[in-house]
């Protein structure tokens, strides 16, 4: 089932690369800034709150950022291939 699912992703992101592959690499690079300009408000805050836990950099903060940046592209690729799966139906 995981092998045809990421043979379909695979096809899928091949015959509409041109247009699929410029989005999601806009859509990753402002993701990776966002990531970034968040570890370094979370760096002023450490440091303008030294004694306090609550605030800085947090690894569980860090991760748990990471995984809703991953379910974002999967969401975009789920809608994306279920948008491309109506109009194949469709058209027969």
């Amino acid at each position: 089932m995981l092998n045809n699912f990421v043979y379909l992703l695979n096809n899928f992101i091949f015959l509409k690369r041109n247009l699929l592959f410029s989005v999601l690499s806009i859509l990753s690079l402002v993701m990776i800034l966002d990531y970034i300009t968040g570890m370094l408000a979370a760096k002023k805050e450490g440091l303008d709150h030294p004694n306090n836990k609550k605030y800085g950099w947090s690894s569980k903060k860090s991760i748990k950022g990471i995984y809703k940046k991953v379910g974002y592209i999967v969401i975009v690729l789920v809608a994306t291939i279920t948008d491309y799966l109506i109009y194949a139906i469709s058209v027969e």
